[in-house]
């Protein structure tokens, strides 16, 4: 038969006119319609973790139910012998379809307690009933498991399964979300993969905290005083972060600062020394209602209702037409889960307010009459 070479006469012409033509730019993503190709990710406190995988069905493309028929059977138990493709050698799962699942971490993380550094990862199952191993390996860019060398291992973790809802198309997700940590859970059919995630993220932003301050190209009171805060919001680090405080007085003294200070020396232990030291400045003469309810919040976030009560009672009396003493006391019985008190004294709250707060006070009602705490807004 005789050759047809008209496709290659006409790639040739095609180029000679148009030198910038690459025929290799043609190529077109076609979609997988078995098993599509998604991206899921979540912020952990200041980390991140992605998982690119694909998705298969227990419904195949002819339309055959296999449910009841996934585990154990399409996705067998432990190590499979692979005999007509990639290295041939007992292989575990891919952990979805296709390629590689890859998973990505933006910092050091501990997984299931056990060390992983930042990075991307192929993520293989080597399944058993009830439970498994998870592999993170090294390799990244291989199709699938076919080629999957235990020389790549970067982490093994064991695990235990559970029984979920029908899930009919493989799913990443996470749970139990909290500011440093997570449970990664691959879910498909009736059962569920899961595995805890661990990030250090008190020492990721003092460590970023710290490295913003000895950059800086003058002495900024406003930086010192962000990261004062951090410490004393998260009971972390305080030593430093009082040094950070008193950086940031020592340029510009302002309430806020100087609450820092009171409220971070609370923590450590040196309650007289805070008392003493809030007393005195709350007696200025240059000290206003908002200066008051400012101290508060530090001290309703810090549980100390009873301390917050007569601060507000106090803001009462030195400032009558304030609509802060109600909004203050509102807060603390909020905080308390006492919100039938909370919904009266916002109302009250609302009759004085500002016209640029109204609106925040009008939400917070909404929220108490349906039994929520607004200090969450």
């Amino acid at each position: 038969m005789q050759r047809n070479n008209f496709p290659i006469l006409f790639i040739f012409i095609i180029t000679i006119i148009l030198p910038g033509f690459n025929p290799a730019r043609c190529q077109v993503s076609m979609p997988r319609n078995p098993s599509p190709a998604a991206q899921v990710k979540q912020t952990i406190g200041t980390s991140q973790i992605s998982i690119d995988y694909s998705r298969p069905s227990v419904v195949a493309l002819n339309g055959t139910d296999r449910t009841g028929h996934i585990w154990g059977e399409m996705v067998p138990y432990g190590f499979e012998l692979q005999s007509s493709f990639g290295n041939k050698k007992p292989l575990p799962w891919r952990a979805g379809a296709n390629e590689n699942t890859v998973v990505r971490f933006s910092h050091d993380a501990k997984v299931e307690g056990k060390v992983v550094k930042a990075g991307a990862y192929g993520l293989f199952v080597a399944l058993r009933k009830g439970g498994g191993t998870i592999i993170f390996s090294k390799d990244t860019t291989s199709w699938g498991s076919f080629f999957y060398e235990e020389a790549n291992d970067a982490l093994r973790i064991d695990v235990v399964t559970e029984t979920i809802a029908l899930t009919p198309r493989l799913e990443y997700g996470f749970m139990n979300l909290t500011k440093k940590a997570c449970t990664v859970v691959l879910d498909w059919e009736y059962q569920r993969i899961p595995f805890r995630v661990e990030f250090d993220t008190d020492g990721i932003v003092l460590a970023g905290l710290r490295n913003g301050l000895a950059n800086m190209e003058k002495p900024n009171g406003g930086r010192y005083h962000t990261a004062a805060m951090y410490c004393l919001n998260n009971e972390v680090n305080l030593e430093e972060g009082l040094a950070w405080v008193e950086a940031s007085i020592k340029i510009k003294e302002t309430f806020t600062n100087q609450i820092t200070k009171a409220g971070i020396l609370y923590k450590m232990g040196r309650e007289s020394e805070s008392n003493k030291f809030m007393k005195a400045l709350l007696a200025l003469p240059e000290t206003t209602d908002e200066n008051y309810y400012s101290y508060g919040q530090q001290l309703i976030r810090q549980g100390r209702y009873e301390e917050a009560i007569n601060l507000f009672e106090q803001l009462g009396k030195k400032w009558p037409e304030s609509w802060l003493k109600a909004h203050g006391l509102a807060r603390i019985y909020s905080a308390m889960e006492k919100f039938n008190e909370a919904l009266a004294l916002e109302k009250e709250a609302l009759k004085n307010a500002p016209e640029a707060n109204k609106y925040f006070v009008s939400r917070a009602i909404k929220l108490l009459e349906a039994g929520l705490d607004f200090n969450t807004m």
